[in-house]
């Protein structure tokens, strides 16, 4: 039985209170959520004996155990993605809940459940081992959104030697896409009708809400899932454009005659983008009409091999051809480790060595810390096998998939440990 099993009753418990903090992003950021998230994170380090740190402003924390120069650092981030429609959750968003062996609530897969099951492998490390290397847990508050946390965090701190980003899957992705985010806005506004959707840049919007300004209103519902597979979900926006058909507007238009019902954008980006490992990806993921202007985001993932410049130049001319103004919400770059890399094959042998069995290193449209500092690699918490809920309602892990990537995630950081 692992630390995290015979533990497993407290970890449940700290978790609970951390999944209770609503750090999605509103207005201000940072917000007092985030704050008080923090701030509890220090308090259970100072209970177990562990040094830590919060940045006064509330854009991101830090857990530290051992001694020596070497610094291996572990890149979580405490907010998450709004809960949307509460209604559409068979359990409460912010109560973690569990139910036929699974753990309930927003943050449970993405990503504070990683978060607190690394936080318990330190507690693990600093109370059973003799530590030559120091261990890092870095936690800011801005991932779902512009990363402004780790940006801040990057400016300030110490750099580390190397780590892992426990805000994926096993096997280890070797290969992340390059993440574009763009934002279409005009003071062209309507006569009186909005229009209401999405939640946030990297989540296929469920709802969208028109409203024709005179008490009639139409709600269409769809499935959220990850912008990085946007195929995986159902878009409110775009099933709504087939109930307003006949409604004037030119960024209806754009939205009609250049996105359609495309996840892979072949007719706004004029032809099929792709290389050996993945097709481009267009998400539209955000829509606000009203009297004033109108707005949309729209997420793109994109091939190692492709232009990045190019295809922003691509939104930027499209924009332009239905009269809005364009720039750039948030951009990201790629990440490539060889297979051959240490960094990989260290994953893949403690992987197999603990469940016995050998899996392939993995390519990904998802955007994880892995790009925001050197020598980082996005592996796990979930297990290959794991149900993918995050960014959707009534996200869930398994509570026995927990105790299984604590035992890989175990046997890395011991195998790190070991060497000279």
């Amino acid at each position: 039985m692992n630390y995290l099993n015979k533990n497993i009753k407290e970890f449940k418990n700290d978790l609970k209170k951390l999944i209770g903090f609503k750090t999605f992003l509103k207005d201000v950021y940072p917000n007092q959520e985030m704050k008080n998230a923090l701030k509890f994170m220090q308090e259970l380090a100072e209970r177990d004996g562990m040094r830590s740190y919060i940045d006064p402003e509330g854009y991101y924390g830090y857990i530290e155990i051992g001694f020596g120069e070497e610094l291996i650092g572990i890149l979580t981030h405490i907010d998450v993605v709004p809960p949307g429609n509460s209604e559409e959750w068979n359990t409460p968003p912010f109560t973690l809940t569990e139910k036929d062996g699974r753990l309930y609530g927003r943050g449970t897969s993405d990503d504070k459940g990683p978060l607190m099951l690394l936080y318990y492998l330190m507690k693990d490390l600093n109370e059973n081992r003799k530590l030559n290397k120091r261990i890092r847990l870095i936690f800011p508050t801005d991932e779902e959104s512009k990363w402004r946390g780790v940006e801040k965090y990057n400016k300030l701190e110490e750099k580390i030697s190397f780590g892992i980003t426990p805000d994926s899957q096993f096997p280890p992705t070797f290969l992340e896409r390059e993440i574009l985010q763009v934002e279409l806005t005009s003071k062209k506004g309507t006569n009186g009708w909005t229009i209401n959707a999405g939640t946030a840049a990297n989540v296929v919007p469920a709802k969208a809400i028109y409203n024709d300004g005179k008490g009639k209103e139409i709600v269409v519902d769809g499935r959220s899932s990850h912008a990085m597979k946007p195929e995986l979900g159902d878009n409110a926006i775009v099933k709504l454009m087939k109930r307003i058909e006949t409604l004037e507007h030119p960024m209806l238009d754009f939205i009609r005659n250049e996105v359609k019902d495309e996840t892979n954008g072949e007719t706004l980006f004029n032809g099929l983008i792709k290389d050996e490992y993945a097709n481009i990806t267009l998400n539209l993921a955000m829509a606000n009409f009203n009297e004033e202007g109108s707005r949309l985001v729209l997420d793109s993932r994109i091939p190692i091999t492709s232009n990045a410049k190019e295809i922003e130049e691509i939104y930027r001319s499209k924009a332009e051809k239905y009269g809005y103004e364009f720039k750039v919400f948030k951009q990201a770059k790629s990440v490539y480790f060889p297979l051959e890399h240490w960094l990989i094959k260290d994953i893949q042998d403690s992987y197999k060595e603990v469940m016995k069995e050998e899996v392939a290193p993995i390519t990904s449209g998802g955007g994880t810390y892995a790009k925001s500092m050197d020598n980082v690699i996005a592996c796990g918490a979930l297990m290959p096998w794991s149900e993918h809920t995050e960014h959707q309602y009534n996200e869930n892990i398994k509570i026995d998939d927990y105790l299984k990537a604590y035992d890989v995630y175990n046997n890395l950081f011991n195998k790190w440990l070991n060497k000279d």
